[in-house]
């Protein structure tokens, strides 16, 4: 029997990887320096497609090393990637904040947009703190799509 831990790679660019945990439904992705453009938005398809095919419903986005992007890419997120993601079963959402100050700004853009969604969103400081408050909302019981 496989590890509750086991992960598939995804998608890795030397600027982005994305994994998912089939069994903890978990999509994970690490921005590991700048990414946007291309990268920035096939990491994100690729963990959309990613949580539909496994089911999974949270999502972890370690973006410490996160440099805010372009605003092309940043209307694409609000514009594409949110509802997409909603489609596929997203329900929850940790967030490791960048380092850099304009980069954790981006982010409350992000999180605002999200605010009218279904979706619970907590930003974080750590990785693990993130981890631990994912895993907890992942297992519990998620009604069945409408």
């Amino acid at each position: 029997m496989a590890s509750p831990d086991e992960k598939v790679t995804i998608y890795e660019t030397p600027e982005v990887t994305t994994w998912c945990y089939p069994r903890l439904r978990i999509v994970h992705h690490c921005i590991h320096r700048h990414c946007h453009g291309a990268p920035f938005r096939e990491c994100l398809a690729a963990g959309t497609d990613a949580l539909r095919q496994f089911s999974a419903v949270g999502w972890l986005s370690d973006d410490q090393n996160y440099i805010p992007v372009s605003p092309e890419d940043e209307a694409w997120v609000k514009t594409h990637w949110i509802d997409r993601t909603l489609a596929a079963g997203w329900k929850f959402w940790a967030i490791v904040l960048p380092v850099h100050v304009i980069g954790q700004m981006n982010h409350r853009r992000f999180v605002e947009a999200i605010k009218a969604t279904e979706v619970e969103t907590k930003v974080f400081t750590e990785l693990p703190e993130a981890w631990q408050w994912l895993r907890i909302r992942c297992h519990q019981p998620i009604p069945p799509h409408a």
